[in-house]
């Protein structure tokens, strides 16, 4: 198998090109898929002929990207401030340890709730002395998929707040157990998701709904790409706002 992801996401849609008879085809990578949007792009110059990228920021390749940066992520975070809404930056995983304490600095003063996942998931020493650092709460996410790893992360000191998928971690039982954890060490979760169906974003809801001491805020915004919803599904959504179904239950 391949272990690389960005290497062999080329291949899968050079494949599927192929299957669908494509010559030429635009790539959108949202979020994450940025990096594997951008990785096609330069495996097939010759068939993508554009690349858009939603809520997503390309690879940091050292400060000189990330100054870069900066005064697009300064004049966003400005404009956010007089919106109803939470600053939440997600790095996904992009920066080094340098990088992410430059971008902590630069954006002091400026009411970020919190930065997610700012370095590899495996460098738990790097993300240990930046949570120490930083007047910004981190989010650990692919740093913890699971309870061994929630162990090891709050031990570390790693994090202050960790997302919780039940897609990532195994399901609702093997979340409830990383969710007590939390619990009895104060750490407060996010409740977060892939992208899925209405069912798994229903248990989520459940879920967070059981936990409110502990769950301080749900990022369920897989509906929000939904063409619609069938009468049968658990779920109603108005505008940003997820609402359950009566009588409750999945």
């Amino acid at each position: 198998g391949c272990r690389d992801r960005n290497g062999c996401w080329p291949a899968d849609v050079a494949a599927l090109a192929a299957h669908l008879r494509l010559k030429r085809f635009a790539v959108l990578g949202y979020s994450m898929g940025a990096v594997y949007a951008l990785a096609t792009a330069v495996a097939m110059p010759e068939q993508v002929c554009s690349v858009s990228l939603v809520s997503s920021v390309g690879p940091v390749g050292g400060l000189d990207d990330l100054n870069h940066y900066l005064p697009t992520f300064r004049m966003s975070l400005m404009v956010a401030r007089y919106a109803p809404s939470l600053l939440l930056v997600d790095a996904n995983q992009a920066w080094s340890e340098t990088e992410s304490l430059a971008f902590i600095e630069a954006v002091a003063g400026l009411d970020v709730t919190l930065i997610e996942q700012p370095v590899p998931a495996a460098d738990l020493d790097a993300l240990s002395r930046i949570t120490a650092a930083s007047p910004v709460p981190i989010l650990a996410d692919e740093s913890v998929f699971s309870l061994a790893d929630a162990k090891r992360l709050i031990a570390a000191g790693g994090a202050d707040l960790i997302n919780i998928k039940l897609m990532k971690c195994g399901g609702i039982h093997k979340a409830r157990q990383i969710l007590e954890l939390c619990r009895a060490h104060g750490i407060g979760c996010m409740m977060g998701s892939m992208l899925e169906g209405p069912v798994s974003i229903a248990a989520a809801m459940h879920l967070a709904l059981c936990y409110p001491d502990t769950i301080q805020w749900c990022d369920l915004d897989s509906p929000l790409l939904y063409a619609g919803l069938p009468a049968s599904a658990p779920l109603r959504f108005e505008g940003n706002r997820l609402i359950l179904r009566n009588p409750v239950g999945i």
